[in-house]
């Protein structure tokens, strides 16, 4: 039979189509063949990258996207997207806006009113379709809500966030309790009925976020209390065990362990970590360590978390201070000063509210307040080096036992800023007292 130009001998008794062709030997090394190859190469590469280029300024054409090579929008994009304003902060940054906060307000209002959150995630269903700001920070405004009603409720957090959707018995309920806040707490509950599949498709609303919110929350505060793993136990027979047979609503359920699980262990971790790193400070910096301290505890309030979940409970944020195993004889006062500083960064300007976050946290713990109060000077300042006069007003609403306090937070904050008093100047907009 002929191949291109040169003849190869047909054999009778073929082999496999599996096994490799036997070619001359000299075809392999004909010059034609490198060429014709190479050239092969060439041609495609050559059509790859201009159909790359053709694509690209396809796609970076003005308006043009792929949603418009076919099909149609979800009817809950398109009925909305018009009215979404471009600067509307997105997920967790939309929490704590003005318009956040309302949202959340309606929510514990409802539920305040009706007894429970069942009204509260049907009115969240409602605004799904109705608000595009809702829609676009659903999962993380849930989540939050989860965790403020288990909050709210103390020992009783689990059974009373999931009050109206998943019922638990006096023994279930009792254990939830005690795992939840007595050491080496253990017992068993029988396992409820199957939930009912219209509370199971509410719990189910933007990625079960409720559900995980409260999950998560008994998870931790149990994992503190030493249960960790039959609080887990508990959740996975009570809760997930009942949530029916279909794939999703468990999966989110054990999903939520997962939040809970990694929050616990991060609690251990942090306190561990601050503990070998106070020592390491102190070992190696000689007279110097206390420096090293100060620096140390700035660090760590301003490392947290995008969630914001570890300074929504303001006496567990500030407890690291008092910790024996973390600030206690440790610049606990550095501790405390800095300590505002990560509510601020989830709560941008909100200082007079940071002043009232300082004084929840700060009952039962001796020193904690004026300190605490100072670094809201401190951060005010800092945030507002031009405007003295607004400095003045945040120190005020401190009252008059702590106003002194907080601006001798914004004076120190200025001079190890600039190496210099605060100029004479810059004082002139502050009102006479």
């Amino acid at each position: 039979m002929v191949v291109g130009r040169r003849s190869a001998e047909v054999y009778d008794d073929r082999e496999p189509l599996s096994q490799p062709s036997k070619l001359d030997e000299d075809e392999t090394r004909s010059p034609r063949w490198v060429l014709r190859m190479v050239c092969y190469v060439f041609i495609l590469t050559t059509l790859s990258f201009f159909s790359g280029m053709a694509i690209m300024w396809a796609l970076m054409r003005p308006g043009g996207s792929l949603r418009q090579t076919g099909g149609s929008s979800p009817e809950y994009l398109t009925s909305q997207e018009k009215h979404a304003p471009a600067d509307a902060p997105a997920s967790y940054g939309f929490l704590y806006t003005a318009e956040g906060l309302q949202m959340m307000n309606q929510l514990l209002d409802i539920t305040s009113r009706t007894q429970g959150p069942l009204a509260a995630l049907e009115k969240s269903e409602q605004l799904l379709k109705t608000s595009r700001h809702f829609l676009d920070a659903c999962h993380p405004l849930l989540h939050r809500f989860g965790r403020i009603l288990y909050f709210k409720a103390g020992e009783s957090g689990l059974v009373s966030a999931l009050r109206q959707l998943i019922p638990f018995d006096k023994d279930a309920a009792d254990l939830a309790s005690a795992l939840a806040t007595k050491k080496g707490a253990s017992g068993s509950a029988p396992r409820g009925k199957t939930v009912d599949a219209h509370v199971v498709n509410l719990l189910m609303t933007c990625n079960a976020a409720y559900l995980h919110g409260a999950i998560e929350l008994f998870l931790h505060t149990a994992g503190v209390a030493g249960n960790i793993e039959p609080a887990i136990s508990f959740v996975s027979t009570h809760i997930c065990g009942r949530l029916g047979s279909d794939f999703r609503p468990p999966w989110e359920c054990y999903h939520g362990i997962g939040h809970g699980a990694v929050q616990f262990r991060r609690h251990i971790n942090t306190r561990a970590t601050l503990s070998s790193a106070l020592e390491l400070v102190h070992k190696t910096l000689g007279g110097q360590y206390s420096t090293g301290w100060n620096g140390l505890w700035m660090d760590h309030f301003a490392s947290t978390t995008v969630s914001g979940h570890d300074v929504d409970d303001a006496a567990a944020a500030l407890s690291v201070c008092s910790d024996p195993d973390a600030g206690a004889g440790r610049a606990q006062g550095d501790c405390f000063l800095y300590s505002p500083t990560a509510f601020l960064l989830h709560r941008p300007r909100a200082y007079r509210e940071a002043l009232t976050w300082c004084k929840e946290g700060c009952q039962g713990k001796s020193g904690c307040h004026g300190q605490c109060v100072s670094g809201v000077g401190m951060q005010t300042f800092k945030e507002n080096l031009d405007n003295l006069r607004l400095v003045q007003e945040i120190c005020n609403a401190a009252g008059p036992d702590l106003s002194q306090t907080c601006m001798s937070g914004a004076m120190g904050y200025h001079f190890f800023a600039f190496g210099t008093s605060v100029p004479k100047a810059s004082c002139a907009p502050m009102k006479e007292e």
